[in-house]
């Protein structure tokens, strides 16, 4: 079972500026939160380890910013026709991985529109820490929007609002 949540959080998990316009490839773009500072994987371990326990943040698939106290990643993924499947499904199956893990306590689990576009929100903590995830509905050319936004427990709020100015700029190219 450890095998089947460390595949789907791979797959789920698989950012000096003011507002910096992210491209991870040709499928999505987004602008970061105003104040976040792209982190190369150096620094990405360095804070981590100030300040984390551990992370779930893949530094080789993905662009991380930090914002203050939190760590905000962000990719893109394509998926292909036979894994693609109604978001409340893929919720239904998260949740139960998640809490099926008693390492995890989810806090969070829904689905939310954005300008039209749907997306989990999972939230769960894990030994002191908290990672809010997103994951957008898969849009007819493949690509879906995926990322971690990692922080304690005192900085939930601003967690929060730190996804609520990134999600409105999340934008799909049509390829």
């Amino acid at each position: 079972m450890k095998k089947i949540l460390i595949l789907f959080s791979i797959l789920f998990i698989s950012q000096y500026a003011s507002a910096q316009k992210l491209a991870l490839t040709k499928g999505v773009s987004a602008v970061a939160p105003q104040g976040s500072k792209r982190l190369t994987k150096a620094e990405v371990a360095a804070f981590v380890k100030a300040n984390f326990k551990h992370t779930e943040i893949d530094t080789n698939k993905t662009i991380v910013y930090q914002n203050n106290h939190l760590l905000i990643s962000y990719w893109d993924i394509y998926t292909g026709p036979e894994f693609r499947r109604p978001l409340e499904k893929t919720l239904k199956l998260l949740t139960y991985l998640f809490k099926d893990d008693h390492n995890n306590i989810v806090t969070t689990s829904k689905i939310i529109n954005v300008n039209g576009t749907r997306f989990i929100i999972l939230e769960y903590e894990r030994n002191d820490e908290v990672y809010l995830s997103f994951l957008s509905e898969v849009k007819p050319n493949g690509v879906n929007a995926n990322g971690i936004i990692q922080f304690k427990k005192p900085y939930e709020a601003e967690a929060q609002k730190a996804l609520e100015k990134l999600l409105p700029t999340i934008k799909f190219s049509v390829q």
